[in-house]
């Protein structure tokens, strides 16, 4: 009873008289090892947690090479397609420079028969010459009896000597049936094609 009754700071006081230097160093020595297990501890979860960010890590960088290698395939596919493309490319447009330089040709000898074809209807069509009476019966031209002009050999006839018709080529390059005087129908190649 008369320790219960003792004053707290005479208590502790009391404890520590009793317990002396060696109890510290218990105290100490428990305190340490505590602590040494907790560093322990928190150097094992250290550990596990970066082995874990180890692993995440390699796991992210694994993902990363396999999504670039699979990338860098598809890269040299489109190379392989795109180099095809260029190809075909190119030998398309050999083809058309070909096609080009033929069809030049094609144009220049066309353009050089045309001129041709010009220069012989312009030969072909005759000068008109005026006179006063036909040509063939040396009738007199006057209000009723009119000039007509040969469309191939280019004469004045009365109505009676030019009423035959042959297809002609005019000016324009298109063939009509063209009025033509009896001497010159009788001079074409089949004559029977005079109307």
């Amino acid at each position: 009873e008369a320790q219960k009754r003792m004053h707290p700071s005479q208590k502790k006081h009391k404890k520590k008289s009793g317990k002396g230097p060696a109890t510290y160093e218990n105290h100490a020595l428990t305190f340490a090892e505590e602590m040494v297990k907790k560093l322990k501890e928190q150097l094992h979860q250290t550990k596990v947690d970066a082995d874990k960010r180890v692993e995440k890590v390699k796991q992210e960088n694994s993902a990363a090479i396999s999504k670039l290698q699979s990338e860098r395939e598809a890269d040299a596919q489109e190379v392989v397609r795109l180099k095809m493309v260029i190809d075909a490319l190119h030998e398309t447009n050999s083809q058309m420079e070909t096609a080009l330089v033929l069809q030049t040709e094609q144009t220049q000898t066309l353009q050089a028969t045309v001129e041709k074809l010009q220069a012989q209807i312009e030969n072909t069509i005759p000068v008109w010459t005026e006179s006063k009476e036909c040509t063939s019966c040396s009738c007199q031209f006057s209000f009723s009896t009119r000039q007509h002009h040969c469309r191939k050999c280019g004469l004045a006839f009365c109505d009676g000597c030019s009423s035959k018709r042959l297809p002609l080529m005019g000016r324009s390059g298109k063939v009509r049936s063209k009025r033509v005087c009896n001497s010159c129908c009788n001079n074409v190649t089949g004559s029977d094609i005079c109307g």
